[in-house]
């Protein structure tokens, strides 16, 4: 009897929508699969495999699927793990990986390489132009699998930092409220005039894209086959008569973004300046968040009735950063002024 050909697992990504979007080395180990294993709804996605066994399951039953896997792979057949999209990009590869790691100590030694793929985040920028020109990052906002505090933190830092943000699995029929929480959030960080988009079902059936801004993004949109890109302060739009806008981000970026600090710290600043302060009378603060603290005082209660002036000193350029609020009795909005100068900004209550 003639020995069996070591196994042999590839971990891929089939892409977003089809074959047009595989990559040819995800193609060729199709071809050679004796076992193909993964979520139905993927596997639906694939061609005709002549000589390969499907092998189906449903969503959450990741590291059950990469058990199984390796063990066909040590049984020596030649096994293909599919996953949406790119598989290290929230996929199967870390299960897989992760099934390794806590198995036993022989499935270190099986053959298994992981192939990449084009995931949604690069086929939704690829239709709308080039939103991720610049600096860039991705989150996943489902909580099954880890504390919304967590992507509560995360969601806020990188909004601070000034990445575009592309959001995957957004919402599912049993997480309705998390996308709201977070648009709440973005708008503490963000313009009310920043890009966002929904991107759904790229390159399949029902393809969907919905330009729109941070102040009007409706979660209700938003499913597990859409994707959501949230731009930056540099993200721009270029309209278009007959067809959707282009989106892009410049490459180039001479600033960092000047977004609002959060409410709580602005409360902090209040409670630093306010004590000495009296109608009418000017108080002068230095640091390297002051222009950030001045930009969300408008929106924090109970703001005493004084003229706030702060000023920003950059040790990169020496130049001052200087911005104002005033809180009279006939404030009723806030309203982010253009540029007065090169390195200076205002923002007042009126």
């Amino acid at each position: 009897m003639p020995a069996r050909v070591s196994g042999s697992l590839r971990v891929i990504g089939i892409g977003p929508a089809g074959a047009e979007w595989r990559t040819q080395e995800a193609e060729r180990a199709l071809g050679a699969a004796q076992h193909v294993v993964g979520y139905h709804t993927y596997l639906a996605r694939l061609p005709v495999l002549p000589g390969a066994t499907l092998h189906g399951s449903d969503n959450g039953d990741e590291l059950a699927r990469a058990r199984h896997a390796l063990e066909l792979t040590e049984a020596g057949f030649q096994v293909v793990v599919v996953s949406g999209g790119d598989a290290g990009v929230f996929g199967m590869a870390a299960a897989v990986f992760e099934a390794i790691e806590l198995g036993p100590a022989r499935w270190r030694e099986l053959d298994v390489s992981v192939l990449p793929g084009v995931t949604a985040m690069l086929a939704a920028a690829a239709r709308l132009g080039a939103p991720l020109g610049n600096d860039f990052c991705a989150l996943n906002l489902s909580d099954n699998l880890k504390p919304w505090a967590t992507i509560e933190r995360r969601l806020e830092l990188a909004a601070q930092a000034g990445f575009v943000i592309a959001l995957y699995n957004p919402a599912s029929r049993a997480r309705t409220e998390q996308l709201s929480l977070a648009f709440q959030l973005l708008r503490q960080h963000r313009t009310p005039a920043a890009v966002v988009v929904f991107a759904r079902a790229i390159g399949r059936a029902g393809e969907d894209l919905l330009v729109t801004t941070l102040g009007e993004a409706d979660p209700a949109h938003a499913d597990m086959q859409t994707l959501i890109l949230i731009g930056n302060d540099s993200t721009r739009r270029i309209s278009r008569a007959a067809a959707p806008p282009w989106v892009y981000t410049p490459r180039r970026m001479d600033e960092a973004p000047r977004s609002p600090c959060s409410q709580s710290s602005a409360r902090s600043w209040l409670s630093t300046v306010s004590a000495g302060a009296s109608t009418g009378r000017a108080i002068k603060i230095t640091g390297s968040s002051s222009s950030r603290a001045a930009t969300i005082l408008a929106y924090v209660a109970g703001v005493p009735a004084f003229l706030l002036t702060i000023t920003c000193t950059r040790s990169r350029s020496n130049s001052a950063r200087s911005a104002s609020i005033w809180n009279g009795p006939r404030a009723a909005s806030t309203r982010q002024l253009g540029r007065s100068g090169r390195n200076s900004s205002t923002a007042r209550i009126r």
